[in-house]
């Protein structure tokens, strides 16, 4: 199918796969929405498919996935509005990678790229929450990175300032 019978099909695929996140059908959603990116790259909803694969890859445990759904969408649309907030989620990610690691190294480079990912968020944050959220979490790893006692004090330090942040 191609033009308007291509968009209709794509339109069901989508709904479908709106449905199947809705019933907790995670596996089958994140494979219809990837279909639909794979028959067409250049979907009027793009934005929102690699949002939606984003998500049900999260439900699904594959953080990995979600994460490059995540970063797809705000690298290929930076002027979605799902942008800013799939930054926060890239961030996310690599904040957690970082706290699964024991090497001190791989949790620096991790640390840094999830500031990286909150500092694009926040350039493109519309809400007063995310802009805050992103802001806080800049000011963490900014603090972590330029501290010397980087591996014993890491998670203390966090729940003590997580509690005093976000009361």
């Amino acid at each position: 199918a191609t033009g308007p019978e291509q968009e209709a099909e794509l339109g069901a695929r989508y709904a479908l796969a709106l449905c199947q996140v809705g019933q907790k059908q995670f596996d089958k959603a994140s494979a219809e929405l990837t279909k639909i990116l794979q028959v067409k790259p250049d979907y009027e909803l793009a934005d929102k498919v690699y949002y939606e694969v984003g998500h049900a890859m999260v439900e699904q445990d594959k953080l990995d996935d979600a994460a490059t759904a995540f970063r797809t969408l705000a690298e290929k649309f930076p002027d979605s509005s799902l942008a800013s907030e799939s930054w926060f989620q890239v961030g996310r990610h690599h904040e957690q990678k970082s706290e699964s690691t024991e090497d001190e190294n791989a949790k620096k480079t991790e640390l840094t790229q999830a500031a990286d990912a909150f500092s694009k968020g926040l350039a493109k944050a519309e809400s007063a929450e995310l802009q805050f959220t992103s802001s806080r979490y800049i000011s963490w790893y900014t603090f972590l990175m330029s501290w010397a006692c980087f591996s014993c004090c890491v998670k203390p330090c966090r729940s003590l300032w997580l509690r005093l942040s976000f009361p």
